[in-house]
């Protein structure tokens, strides 16, 4: 840590006893409230309890802050500085919020608890004893003891505690009386008759109502009065009047959370998870349906009560759901951390994700990615099986063969390749190539040049826009060729005639070649003149 240099602090911020908790952990905060309990000696230093009506929050004076609590008795008003913090050992990390004061300057103020002055008793006026006249010797009547006449004890009312949040009510020991409002999401009658779950922005808790307490429907807004309590693990409120209906809500936004996520921060909170069924559904003697889920983070179980009216025919083991639902819990004391369980409410909570692209049984959706991944490899194979054509045509035009008759090939590459009017190596000299041999010779091409060009074509698996540009290509090489072709071929017929003149030949041998028809073959290589 290095130190930087002199600063000052933030000021507090006014703050609810029942208002500290997550939101303001290690803030400077300043409260007034009352002590409503006798001071318990910690390890850490003398707690006590405050409330501002709001709820109770703890105050722990450390032994070395140097403060004064010989006066701090249960009902003195206090007024301090502190910062919130929290010492959960509960497991459930929403307790163990305190108020922690730095120093004596922390206390602001200490209002010693007020004591009542009793009243003064007026003493009753005696009553004037009526004296009879004439009576010679007067003597006084027995003057009567006045009693004072009893005052009335007014009968004590009931006080109900100001509105707190759940979260709040949460935190308040067994036994604490408490006033809050939420959202019903789950309506008495599923769970069983006794059983609702209000909801607000902090928290959610399960209610047990008492028989006179009534019924409560999904999506009414309600005040609920009670005393705080348990049920298998779960924390309640238990509920002996009727809740007041304020009106109809809207219901919270179901938390989507992990699997393996649920847990007591979460208890009776509308929550959404999404898995795979990792167990049969087992049905009880009373019809409830219980089965696992799983995301990969941990299993959860989900129970469908019967009276939800749920068909959970589509779940078996290995299917994709979703679950919408209350997070309960059903476990002992020596387990608080265990027996969590969704609860889902009606049809509309269960969802079985489809595995395929169509209900119709087409195949799942990797199934029906492969066909697509096949189709499309089956039009590049299409296009691919044209290529070897492709390819001679270039290797033809590279050996000066492209545009001619397969049977021609020995003859073109004599006449591009080798000396005019004569054959190409191995070919008769006359250069005309026999039948068998144009034969042969073209699978040797095709197996020679050929057969290297196309080998790393398909290893490449050209796409069509390549195979197009290569199309182009050979069609242009064609033409160039066919060009090229047609000028050598004239070139050797004149050579041919320059040959014969120079030995001597007569002028009707020219004749002969200039009236040969079109087609005719001469010692040009047994090609068409042109």
């Amino acid at each position: 840590m290095t130190l930087l240099g002199a600063g000052s602090a933030p000021g507090p911020a006014p703050t609810e006893t029942g208002a500290i908790g997550e939101e303001t952990e290690c803030e400077l905060v300043r409260i007034s409230a009352t002590i409503a309990s006798s001071p318990t000696s910690l390890s850490s230093g003398l707690a006590f309890d405050v409330d501002d009506g709001s709820g109770p929050v703890r105050v722990l004076v450390a032994p070395g802050t140097g403060i004064d609590t010989t006066d701090w008795v249960r009902g003195a008003r206090l007024a301090l500085i502190g910062v919130a913090g929290q010492r959960d050992s509960s497991g459930t990390d929403i307790a163990g919020y305190r108020i922690l004061p730095r120093d004596a300057a922390d206390i602001l103020e200490l209002v010693p608890p007020s004591t009542p002055t009793p009243s003064p008793t007026a003493s009753p006026s005696p009553t004037p004893t009526a004296s009879v006249p004439g009576s010679p010797t007067p003597s006084p009547s027995a003057s009567q003891t006045p009693t004072g006449s009893p005052s009335a004890t007014p009968s004590p009312s009931a006080s109900i505690p100001p509105v707190i949040s759940i979260r709040a009510a949460r935190a308040l020991a067994t036994g604490s009386a408490v006033h809050v409002r939420g959202v019903v999401t789950l309506g008495s009658g599923i769970v069983d008759g006794a059983t609702a779950v209000i909801q607000d922005a902090s928290a959610a808790i399960l209610l047990r109502l008492s028989d006179k307490a009534g019924n409560l429907r999904r999506g009414r807004l309600v005040d609920v009065v009670g005393v705080r309590s348990s049920k298998a693990g779960m924390l309640t409120i238990r509920v002996e009047k009727p809740p007041i209906v304020v009106g109809a809500a809207v219901e919270p936004v179901a938390v989507v959370v992990a699997t393996g996520g649920a847990g007591e921060r979460l208890e009776a909170r509308l929550l959404l998870v999404h898995g795979t069924v990792t167990s049969n559904p087992v049905r009880s003697t009373a019809g409830n349906v219980a089965f696992t889920i799983d995301d990969g983070s941990g299993p959860l179980r989900v129970t469908v009560f019967s009276a939800s009216g749920i068909h959970t025919t589509g779940i078996a083991r290995g299917v994709l759901a979703e679950v919408r639902g209350i997070l309960g819990q059903q476990t002992t004391g020596q387990q608080p951390e265990r027996g969590y369980r969704l609860w889902p409410r009606d049809g509309a909570d269960l969802h079985v994700i489809p595995t395929s692209a169509s209900d119709a049984g087409s195949g799942n959706a990797t199934t029906a990615a492969l066909s697509a991944s096949s189709s499309g490899a089956a039009g590049l194979a299409v296009g691919q099986s044209r290529l070897p054509r492709l390819a001679d045509e270039v290797v033809g035009s590279a050996s000066g063969t492209a545009g001619m008759p397969r049977g021609a090939a020995g003859s073109d590459a004599g006449v591009a390749g080798g000396s005019l009017g004569s054959g190409a190596a191995g070919q008769p000299a006359d250069g005309v190539t026999p039948p068998d041999a144009r034969a042969s010779n073209a699978p040797t091409a095709e197996a020679g040049a050929g057969a290297s060009l196309i080998e790393p074509l398909a290893a490449r698996r050209l796409s069509s826009k390549y195979a197009s540009v290569l199309l182009l290509t050979a069609l242009a090489l064609m033409v160039l060729m066919g060009v090229l072709a047609w000028r050598t071929g004239a070139l050797g017929r004149l050579r041919l005639v320059l040959e014969r003149v120079g030995e001597g030949e007569t002028s009707g041998t020219d004749g002969g070649l200039d009236s040969a028809g079109w087609g005719a073959k001469g010692s040009d290589g047994g090609e068409p003149l042109r």
